[in-house]
């Protein structure tokens, strides 16, 4: 019996992992912080026709020893996608690194400990190119943990060289393989989105009025699950990272997208300084600002060529996610802020001015006792979502109001 640990399975990419296991006839050790989200779960792979008696729960912490050892017995392979990603910077760094890592050590340690034949782990591509002055970006590089860069990029990078560091350090037979994605998109099988999609939200319901000057890779989730199966199964990935983005472009190439699939997206760009000065009353600005003006290319030429990974155009990607918005999100405001949205949207598009007026009201305005400041979106609570929508969720760009969740 084929059986791998995955660990976060409720998350975003994990559960989409799951769905190519199971496809695939893998029985799956699967951990959640919380058994609560176990039938929905459940209930996700069951409408796709999959065997989810093939899963086995168990409830484990990153920062606790408990249930790991149960999770991880019998295993022949761990797939590690589990890590904290909130969607607004916090104030300690540490919340991010400490779980990042210290998940990392225990699940890594515990491969090796049980002879896993192979670890996959979940990175990313702001684990490759953050604190860099080029252009262009390999397996080769690595983000400067030692400068004053965002949480989360710290976060995962030093995760990532906890691995790398454990498997070289070990007299072991287990193998490591690390998968990096960019931005990612395209469908969710449950409550989860990613960052990057509420950014095709934003475009498509008018709180980005106009694009801000940053440059975005993406790559569809399903191309991120079946590179973590390509990297398992062939051992000419072993020892290897992989980024793995489909495409990068300026976010007004993304709204350009939007805009000839006949969405109202923004044509105008705010100009690099606007931005900077943004930064000065916004706190969770700072980190875009850095990224004004500046075009990132993180080729995916080695996933390519060593796994025969192929993905999905990313502009079909983005055109999947504004139909998935179009029908259970963009419509849904609070009523606290219906006035204020309807005024202010009327201003859009009037002229670049107006856009960038509107973007600052947005970018410093409470418009929700539940909202954090820089709230750009809209606010929802449970009551407002249908079954296949987000729950919960307070939208806003180019962070969202959540607690942490498995990535």
């Amino acid at each position: 019996m084929k059986k791998v640990l995955l660990t976060g399975i409720s998350g975003y990419i994990a559960m989409h992992c799951a769905k190519e296991l199971l496809k695939r006839d893998y029985h799956i050790n699967a951990t959640v912080r919380n058994l609560d989200k176990v039938e929905d779960i459940k209930n996700a792979l069951s409408a796709l026709s999959l065997d989810v008696n093939k899963i086995k729960f168990f409830q484990a912490d990153l920062l606790s020893d408990d249930n790991w050892e149960d999770a991880m017995a019998d295993c022949e392979y761990a797939m590690h996608v589990a890590s904290p990603y909130p969607l607004n910077q916090p104030k300690d760094e540490n919340v991010l690194i400490k779980p990042a890592v210290e998940g990392t050590e225990r699940v890594v340690s515990l491969a090796i400990k049980n002879n896993v034949k192979k670890i996959v782990l979940t990175s990313s591509v702001v684990a490759v190119s953050v604190g860099h002055t080029k252009k262009e970006y390999s397996e080769e590089d690595w983000s400067f943990a030692d400068k004053p860069i965002a949480a989360y990029a710290k976060s995962k990078t030093l995760a990532e060289k906890k691995a790398w560091e454990l498997i070289k350090n070990a007299n072991t037979d287990t193998k490591l393989t690390v998968i990096n994605p960019s931005g990612v998109i395209g469908p969710s099988l449950t409550s989860e989105i990613s960052s990057t999609q509420l950014i095709i939200a934003g475009l498509m319901n008018g709180r980005i009025p106009v694009n801000l000057p940053i440059h975005i890779g993406y790559v569809d989730v399903r191309d991120v699950a079946k590179a973590h199966i390509l990297a398992m199964t062939n051992s000419a990935s072993d020892g290897e990272r992989f980024i793995v983005s489909e495409k990068e472009m300026w976010l007004s190439e993304s709204a350009q997208v939007l805009i000839n699939a006949g969405y109202n997206a923004p044509s105008r760009v705010m100009p690099n300084w606007f931005l900077k000065i943004m930064a000065m009353f916004n706190g969770d600005m700072v980190t875009i600002s850095k990224m004004a003006g500046k075009s990132r290319d993180c080729h995916s030429t080695k996933a390519k060529d060593v796994l025969g990974w192929n993905p999905i155009p990313a502009e079909d990607s983005i055109l999947r996610d504004s139909r998935y918005f179009d029908t259970v999100l963009l419509a849904i405001l609070t009523p606290s802020f219906l006035s204020i949205s309807f005024i202010l949207l009327s201003l859009k598009g009037c002229s670049l001015f107006s856009d960038i007026i509107i973007f600052f009201i947005f970018s410093i305005t409470d418009v929700d006792d539940k909202l954090l400041p820089s709230s750009l979106f809209i606010a929802a609570e449970k009551k407002n979502f249908n079954s296949k929508t987000p729950k919960g969720v307070s939208i806003y760009f180019p962070f969202v109001n959540l607690d942490t969740v498995d990535s």
